[in-house]
């Protein structure tokens, strides 16, 4: 934010010029001199100077933020795995909008555990899902439409009792078989 343009800051035009003739152009360089150097400088007031300082001052820090805005923030930024103990060692869940790679030996469950996160994404929010779709990318072939709706029904099934709603569910997870680190590159 130091790095911002006068101008962009609340300073005339006048001034930033004036100011600009002694390498003074940004947020950083106005506030790494004194309020006297200001005054020389600019032919500023020393009351004038202060205000420069103290306009140059807000417009480059960050707006103030409770803790409740910050953890409501951050809240919104994760996605819950709906499993306490892991959304805990996650600081809150996987990160939305992100790629997450889901890494483990052959057997773990990694497969099953991103069916049942394709499956919470699609659920509306009111039920904890994001109401959105999902990009799967399927390294090893091991993804089954077939497992997603067992899943699914399993899991939520008066939900997915109409099958409007499990087709919905269905054409909202996108299946890409990438096989190989070129094939992934190639996309």
């Amino acid at each position: 934010m130091s790095g911002k343009k006068l101008r962009r800051s609340g300073v005339s035009a006048e001034l930033c010029e004036r100011l600009k003739r002694h390498q003074l152009e940004n947020c950083e360089d106005v506030l790494s001199v004194t309020p006297v150097e200001l005054m020389r400088l600019a032919g500023l007031s020393f009351p004038a100077a202060l205000e420069l300082l103290r306009l140059v001052s807000q417009a480059c820090a960050p707006p103030v933020i409770t803790a409740k805005d910050l953890w409501s923030k951050m809240r919104e930024l994760c996605f819950s795995t709906s499993l306490p103990a892991l959304d805990h060692l996650l600081h809150g869940g996987l990160p939305r909008a992100a790629l997450t790679e889901v890494t483990g030996p052959s057997g773990c469950g990694k497969t099953q555990f991103c069916i049942m996160l394709s499956v919470l994404a699609t659920l509306p929010r009111n039920m904890g899902g994001l109401d959105r779709g999902v990009i799967y990318i399927d390294t090893e072939s091991a993804f089954s439409a077939e497992r997603l709706v067992e899943m699914a029904q399993a899991r939520f099934p008066e939900f997915f009792l109409v099958k409007e709603r499990l087709l919905e569910m269905a054409s909202r997870v996108h299946l890409f078989r990438e096989l190989t680190c070129q094939d992934l590159l190639k996309r």
